[in-house]
């Protein structure tokens, strides 16, 4: 019984190539959810150094992230997410405009205090990213330490 089952595979998967047929194993992207709280100037009490900042997230490319922002600080926050050199292009501009995210979907803008938003976005590309606190003045808030990085593993 064992053997005809086996020579049955065979003849099957033998058909299958020789008339073109493949196979897919289909994934189901996963998701990822973050929540990130954030305050003057810090997320999750990491940051006001300038160089500490917030937690690094890591997700894998194909993921749909979910960064919840939660403000409880006393002034307004935002989210962005962008490369390490937009950050620092960002940061000595004289100008203070908010870099285009990275991934479509992944900014939060203007979130006032005691209000909570959620970023949607899917990973695309992979690597090492960045986010950031980019409302009104930067240095009032990125470069203060309001800011962490985000990889895109393969």
């Amino acid at each position: 019984m064992k053997r005809r089952w086996m020579i049955l595979v065979g003849a099957v998967a033998a058909i299958a190539l020789v008339v073109g047929v493949s196979v897919f194993i289909l994934t189901q992207p996963r998701e990822k959810t973050f929540e990130l709280r954030a305050r003057e100037f810090a997320f999750h009490g990491l940051g006001y150094s300038g160089t500490t900042g917030g937690p690094t997230l890591i997700v894998k490319v194909g993921d749909i992230v979910k960064i919840t922002l939660i403000n409880e600080g006393g002034i307004k926050h935002d989210l962005i997410v962008i490369t390490e050199h937009d950050l620092n292009e960002a940061l000595e501009a004289a100008d203070h405009k908010h870099p285009e995210p990275v991934f479509a979907g992944a900014e939060i803008h203007d979130l006032e205090p005691g209000k909570t938003m959620t970023a949607v976005f899917k990973a695309e590309k992979p690597g090492t990213y960045v986010y950031a606190c980019f409302v009104e003045e930067p240095e009032l808030h990125a470069k203060l330490g309001m800011f962490g990085k985000i990889i895109v593993e393969p």
